[in-house]
């Protein structure tokens, strides 16, 4: 009677290149599946959020106090007697997610603040007190004439949306009086206020310029979610 025998070396290198091929046709579609769910998830979120501050302004006739508004007397004055402290966090810089409390008490714009997908750590990215460590879930940003920051042009730096840009930068409207925007990382993530022309903050992404590819989601008054125009 002829002895049982296991697979040789060779048919198990056979299988297991197989099977490696097969992993590297799977893997970039599922990496790909994956980054289009997040940008998915990401513009749904900031199209929830500016549809809920747009239903705020409509009840409070005002804005949100964004992080570069917080330091100002105006800012100040209505995170406290405007908003009863909610959302002036105790830390010395608030973070993206305090400018955003208003919306959740006392009345519920939005029932809890959605995280930003494409920011790989929050929690380790709030501790810090950088402005990169203020940004720990979608960034809120205006230009509202209640509130005067004569530091817009330093400050903000969102380069196509800035009021001293051309009338369209980087194919991109630039922010009137009273308009307002929520900017999620992006799939490149970059977060960073640096006017790295390669990084540029406020370019909208498309996924037409690769999955990949540089720049941020962003909802907008008046224009709802946008794409590179």
């Amino acid at each position: 009677m002829r002895a049982k025998t296991g697979f040789t070396l060779i048919e198990l290198l056979i299988v297991i290149a197989i099977i490696l091929i097969l992993i590297a046709i799977a893997l970039p579609n599922f990496l790909e599946a994956q980054i289009r769910a997040k940008v998915a998830k990401s513009a749904g979120d900031v199209r929830t959020l500016g549809i809920a501050v747009e239903s705020f302004r409509l009840d409070r006739n005002m804005l949100l106090v964004d992080i570069w508004d917080d330091d100002s007397p105006s800012g100040l004055e209505r995170l406290f007697t405007q908003f009863g402290n909610i959302g002036n966090s105790s830390k010395s810089s608030r973070l993206a997610s305090d400018v955003l409390k208003p919306l959740t008490t006392p009345v519920q714009y939005i029932t809890e603040i959605p995280m930003d997908p494409f920011l790989e750590d929050p929690p380790a990215i709030a501790r810090s007190e950088t402005w990169e460590g203020q940004t720990d879930t979608y960034t809120y940003f205006d230009r509202e004439k209640q509130i005067e920051d004569s530091r817009w042009l330093d400050d903000h730096n969102l380069i196509a949306f800035h009021p001293g840009a051309s009338p369209y930068t980087l194919g991109v409207k630039r922010l009137s009086e009273e308009e307002f925007g929520i900017m999620g990382a992006g799939p490149d993530g970059q977060v960073t206020q640096s006017q790295n022309a390669l990084h540029p903050r406020g370019l909208s992404y498309s996924a037409t310029n690769g999955t990949r590819s540089n720049g941020q989601l962003i909802w907008r008054s008046g224009f709802g979610t946008m794409a590179n125009q």
